[in-house]
Order: structure tokens, then sequence, then C-alpha cells
């Protein structure tokens, strides 16, 4: 059993370092095949967001300030690691870029 472990914990490092190997090779501006818009608070994107979530993921959602606030606090809670101001930089990026109109 132990073993199984350390091959699956040795296949999700090599995983990341295949993530962020590609995104510092290929440009940090597309992900997934699509660009996302320019302003504070995208790197926090590319790096909190985008190693779970493909641009379409924002782009196909229209949300207020407040339901994405909501929904970074949901991801926060399910193991999105940043600081408090990235994460008020991620709402704000989000609700600038991909809020309801």
């Amino acid at each position: 059993m132990a073993r199984v472990s350390v091959f699956r914990g040795l296949f999700v490092a090599l995983g990341s370092l295949a993530v962020s190997f590609m995104l510092s090779t290929f440009g940090a501006t597309t992900v997934h095949g699509q660009d996302l818009p320019d302003g504070p608070g995208k790197d926090i994107v590319l790096k909190v967001c985008t190693p779970c979530h493909g641009v379409s993921e924002f782009s196909a959602k229209r949300l207020t300030r407040a339901e994405w606030d909501e929904k970074v606090d949901n991801m926060a809670a399910r193991g999105a690691r940043a600081s408090d101001e990235e994460f008020d930089l991620i709402v704000k990026y989000l609700a600038k870029n991909f809020g309801k109109e």
C-alpha cells in the first residue's frame, strides 16, 4: 500500500511540474488555448485558478461581484491556496472581466 501512495504522490508532483513548465515555456497569457485579458490580478488567477480550471470556466460564467466572491470562497474552502489579498484580487479580476453586464 505504501508503494502505491509513493507512486501516486510522485505522479501528482510530476504533473504539477509539467503544468508549471508549460505555462512558463508557452506563455502565461494563454491557458488551454484561450487568452486571459490583461489587468491587475491576471497573474494570480493564472497561478491559483488555472491549474484546475480552464479559461472557459471563467468566460462561460457571467457572475456579479458578490457571486464571484462566493465562488472564490468556495474554491478556497475546497483547497485553493492564496492569501486574503490574492483572493480579493482574483474576485476583482473575475468580476471586471467576466462579470454580468
